[in-house]
């Protein structure tokens, strides 16, 4: 099954699946451990590696809008760097560009679930990150105004 999430969504995932490998000692030292595998935990490292694609995506996407504000030589059109390589901006440019990369990261990609069935000891911030991805959609409450 498929879902849509944003490249934020998808970063709030991994950034809480990152955690629970690690808490959960999964992951250790930039690797995994030879702790036994679950469902769960395997089914998170498929999402995970689905994710670092579209995270490609997104910092090549990013490096184009940068390239789409930054600054350039008038007369040979060249873009302009500082010494640490990065690109130069105006301070005009700088805001449209963040502007644009801020719009970039709430885009919807496609995302192949892996819904895990089974109680779970998680947190309620990784319900939240997990949810319509690793484990059944986490319906909000509707706020009585």
């Amino acid at each position: 099954m498929k879902t849509e999430k944003t490249y934020k969504e998808l970063q709030s995932f991994d950034n809480a699946a990152t955690l629970y490998l690690i808490k959960n000692e999964y992951f250790k030292d930039g690797k995994f451990t030879d702790k036994a595998t679950t469902k769960l935990v395997s089914n998170m490292k498929n999402v995970i590696k689905q994710a670092g694609k579209h995270f490609e995506e997104f910092k090549e996407l990013g490096n184009d809008i940068q390239i789409d504000y930054c600054s350039v030589d008038e007369k040979t059109k060249v873009i302009l760097y500082n010494q640490d390589k990065s690109y130069q901006f105006t301070k005009e440019k700088l805001k449209e560009c963040n502007k644009a990369i801020k719009e970039l990261a709430e885009k919807k990609v496609t995302v192949h679930t892996r819904i895990t069935d089974g109680e779970f000891e998680l947190t309620d911030e990784e319900k939240e990150a997990f949810s319509g991805i690793l484990i059944h959609e986490i319906k909000k409450e509707e706020e009585n105004v």
